[in-house]
């Protein structure tokens, strides 16, 4: 992902212009808070996950670690139940084969969300300048997301959610280079929106929105404020935050980030990403390890997105 300075004048003006579009929008329903929708073991869960990744070492297209990745991830969603279709694509541009996976994870609702992390890890190998080579394993960016998805997929599976939840894990949302290049990055969803989404459904069923979970695992979470991300979401993410007793975690950094929801935005999905970037010292450095990944900090997180995906559901909107 690309992250863009808070201090940026562009950044504030975005803001300014999304809070005078989202005024008029009808109030949020504020649905009771179910405390044991998020048990204590889902953090854990999703701890163990990604430990189980960050042994793989790097996993970028082609490497062994990204072959055991995809392994991992379609075995874990098959021993609960689910069914996990690897979609395999060339890119002429990159010269290299991607693959993303996903599943359907029936709710009650066929009305879809669409709940997303990216599986691979930042290229830091055969760059020019030496200091742009080093051993990444990408413990927060990107095994947090995918620990995270694969928990709460095993706590859907036995409570059904409340929309049809299409649950996808992209491959190539990093730049091939090291500064980030917009034709070199954002292959797995752009390639997902290419193949599944036309007049804003997906596969023809009505899409409610997307979330986007990247990097919410570190010690220090601090989720950002994306003002890219659809101005609703971000208001009721905020909400859900505030009747958790996690607003402290919500919004610190402000900046417009250039992540796998952006193909989505573009075909007139209303999307989120919720992601732990500005305040982030390990990212993209041999610092990103388990050693500064936390369950509490996932448990955290999967309360957020799990209240936050009801709220979704039940919510009136006026897009």
């Amino acid at each position: 992902m690309r992250k863009r300075s808070n201090r940026s004048p562009s950044a504030l003006l975005l803001g300014c212009l999304s809070a005078i579009g989202g005024c008029c929008d009808a109030p949020d329903p504020k649905p009771p808070i179910d405390q044991a929708a998020a048990p204590e073991s889902l953090g854990q869960t999703a701890y163990d996950h990604v430990a189980g990744l960050v042994a793989m070492g790097p996993r970028h297209a082609g490497t062994k670690g990204w072959r055991n990745a995809l392994w991992y991830i379609e075995t874990e969603l098959q021993r609960i139940g689910l069914e996990p279709e690897r979609e395999e694509f060339d890119s002429a541009v990159a010269q290299t084969t991607f693959a993303n996976v996903r599943c359907t994870i029936p709710g009650r609702s066929e009305t879809r969300l669409v709940l997303a992390c990216h599986h691979d890890t930042k290229v830091f190998e055969g760059h020019l300048n030496e200091e742009d080579n080093f051993h990444f394993v990408g413990a927060n960016d990107s095994a947090s997301g995918v620990g995270l998805c694969l928990s709460l997929a095993g706590y859907y599976v036995d409570h059904p959610p409340p929309l049809t939840i299409e649950l996808c894990f992209f491959d190539g949302e990093e730049s091939l280079t090291i500064d980030w290049n917009d034709q070199l990055s954002l292959f797995g969803s752009r390639e997902y929106v290419r193949q599944h989404v036309e007049d804003g459904r997906l596969d023809g069923h009505p899409v409610r929105a997307m979330v986007l979970v990247d990097m919410v695992g570190a010690d220090h979470l601090s989720f950002d404020d994306d003002q890219r991300s659809t101005p609703w979401l971000k208001r009721l993410f905020r909400t859900t935050a505030r009747d958790l007793g996690l607003e402290h975690l919500v919004f610190r950094e402000r900046g417009s980030i250039k992540d796998d929801h952006v193909p989505f935005l573009a075909a007139g999905i209303p999307s989120i990403n919720l992601i732990d970037l500005y305040d982030n010292p390990e990212w993209h450095t041999p610092d990103d390890t388990l050693d500064h990944i936390r369950a509490e900090s996932l448990q955290h997180s999967a309360r957020l997105v799990l209240e936050l995906i009801e709220r979704i559901a039940t919510r009136r909107t006026s897009l």
